[in-house]
């Protein structure tokens, strides 16, 4: 096997985990590595070198890479019945790392390889397993909690999307904020295309994200149906993502609810659709009991969509003065809410805060931060 670890002073070797990144159906994590890997692109110096490790050929525009770029292509274990990859990071990437090792490694999720070099970089997004343990797989809250631990202990240094997730890992995991480092992330659709939504009636407020018991989604329920008592205007609740943990008990709420005829559940929608569904509500809300950051409300902002979101976790630092805040455990605010930004001038103020607010990141400012992480400046 032919080694890619280089000695030269002038040179260094990154090797970036892109795995995550080449996968056909992204959410949150593969969508940030796919960005990140794209920007990074564009500011590495031509005098680093860069390797990709994935399990497959990379696709589409990973594909497609600077001339001090390079892919590797790494095998693992494979499931007998699917196209699945086994413990790829820890037996696949593991390996490379004892024989081939770069410079400094990359990995832009939790999971970090056992054997790895001594200047390795992780992006720890959220300790959710940890606060909401019920909403994992035994064997995979297993897996984040040892993996987490295991990159708090020997990575070089962390990234995190927010300082709400950053003073988390401090607190939980007893490590020196010197290293641990934050990067906040960037809207991640593609806003310059007019797209077009079919089947939802307006007027309507918006959910988009997994539907999981995490999110509020019972709250965001209860909500609605205050809000839609002795209303003339008959108002509808959409909510667009996959289902996650505790959407049975979503199911059965709305089966007994007076608006049950007035709630749409999409399931999953493509990124394409998502800028009209957002353009289109009376308002984005997000009342979410935890997130480590919340894309979703940076593409509410971008698309000119009043936004509601929780006063708790990550959000009131990423929104800043853009949203209305409340309390995630009182249904009667969140109402309040709802009814408040049907008020022109306060829908307009709303709209315009957003405008401004989401101006102040981007996925540029990210890479170069993460740059300047990886390069030690």
């Amino acid at each position: 096997m032919e080694t890619i670890h280089t000695c030269h002073a002038i040179n260094m070797l990154i090797g970036i985990d892109a795995s995550r990144a080449n996968r056909a159906q992204k959410t949150g994590v593969e969508w940030y590595s796919y960005r990140l890997i794209e920007e990074l692109k564009k500011i590495i110096p031509q005098t680093e070198r860069v390797v990709l490790y994935s399990d497959e050929p990379l696709v589409g525009n990973l594909a497609i890479m600077p001339g001090n770029w390079s892919q590797k292509i790494i095998k693992s274990l494979r499931s007998p019945n699917s196209k699945r990859v086994w413990l790829w990071t820890q037996l696949g990437l593991s390996l490379e790392m004892i024989f081939s090792w770069p410079d400094v490694l990359f990995v832009p999720s939790h999971a970090m390889p056992l054997f790895h070099p001594g200047k390795t970089v992780i992006t720890l997004h959220d300790i959710g397993f940890l606060k909401f343990p019920a909403a994992y797989k035994p064997l995979a809250r297993l897996y984040h909690r040892f993996s987490s631990w295991f990159a708090s202990r020997f990575a070089w240094k962390i990234i995190t999307p927010s300082e709400f997730t950053k003073k988390e890992i401090i607190e939980i995991y007893k490590i020196k904020s010197e290293k641990i480092f934050v990067t906040h992330l960037a809207p991640s659709l593609d806003f310059s295309k007019d797209s077009v939504s079919d089947g939802i009636l307006k007027p309507y407020f918006l959910f988009v994200g997994r539907v999981e018991e995490k999110k509020n989604i019972l709250g965001l329920l209860r909500a609605f149906e205050i809000f839609s008592e002795n209303r003339e205007i008959k108002y509808n609740l959409v909510f667009v993502g996959m289902p996650g943990f505790g959407f049975e008990k979503l199911e059965e709420k709305i089966k007994n609810s007076n608006v049950k005829e007035r709630i749409k559940i999409t399931g999953f929608i493509k990124d394409e659709e998502l800028p009209a569904l957002y353009r289109n509500a009376e308002a984005f809300v997000l009342p979410s009991f935890y997130e480590g950051f919340g894309i979703p409300v940076l593409e509410a902002f971008s698309c000119g969509a009043p936004v509601i979101c929780a006063n708790t976790s990550s959000l009131p630092e990423i929104v800043g003065k853009g949203a209305i805040l409340v309390d995630p455990k009182n249904p009667e605010e969140i109402a309040k809410s709802m009814e408040k930004v049907l008020n022109l001038e306060t829908r307009k103020e709303l709209i315009e805060r957003g405008f401004v607010r989401v101006k102040e990141f981007s996925w540029q400012k990210t890479a170069q931060k993460t740059w300047e992480v990886l390069s030690g400046k």
